[in-house]
């Protein structure tokens, strides 16, 4: 099981593994969006129809 948590700009989530259900914190800082232009790998399908 896998929960999920966000609190401004910093993450994490807790793993609980196996028959145990001892919990695996992993904790993460939000990182630079890169510079790509918005929808810039959308399908051209898409708008065609």
């Amino acid at each position: 099981m896998i929960k999920y948590v966000q609190a401004g700009n910093k993450g994490a989530f807790i793993r609980f593994n196996g028959h145990d259900m001892v919990p695996h914190f992993t904790t993460f800082e939000a990182q630079p969006h890169p510079a790509v232009k918005p929808m810039a790998y959308a399908n051209s399908f898409m708008f065609g129809m």
